[in-house]
Formats: structure tokens, sequence, C-alpha cells
């Protein structure tokens, strides 16, 4: 219903071992995109997406809460469908 908005999605495939920000640093290097913007629900995530200089935005409907997320300076809002709805995004990715 949403996938429009993006172009690719880059995601771990299990739970082992993998770096995130490795992961990140080859997509990045390797795509090297005009634009990215890292959607989490992890301040890990937040980490990653300060490695490779991009946007962030986070999702409280995942492994970490709303004030846990807000700790690290970026828009969060509680799911994934409030953010694809929200004209904050459409900004986002049209700027």
């Amino acid at each position: 219903m949403y996938l429009h908005f993006f172009d690719e999605l880059v995601a771990l495939h299990n739970i082992y071992a993998t770096s995130k920000i490795e992961i990140a640093m080859e997509w990045i290097k390797k795509e090297n995109p005009k634009k990215a913007i890292l959607i989490g629900d992890t301040t890990h995530d937040f980490d990653v997406s300060k490695a490779m200089s991009v946007d962030c935005i986070l999702v409280a409907s995942g492994h970490q809460n709303n004030e846990r997320l807000m700790a690290c300076g970026v828009p969060v809002f509680e799911s994934i469908v409030e953010l694809l709805k929200n004209e904050f995004f459409e900004n986002l990715l049209t700027s």
C-alpha cells in the first residue's frame, strides 16, 4: 500500500552477529544514493543513521518505547502507518 514511497528496503535477514552499521555502510558505498532515510525502532538504528550520515525517523511500535526513542532527538512516530500518512514524511521525501 505504501511501498511506492521506497526505492529499496534494506534489513537484517537474521538475528545473528551481523552488524547493522556494516550492512548500512556497504549499501551506502554500493548504491551512493542522492537521498536516504533510515526508519528504525531502536536507538541503535539511530546510531546506524549517524554512521551513514542520513536522516533518521524512529517508530515506537517496535523494540523500544517512545520516551527512549525521543531522547535521540529525531522524529518519532507511534506506528509506521502513522509515519507514512503524515505530511512530514512526504515533505522529507520531496525536500
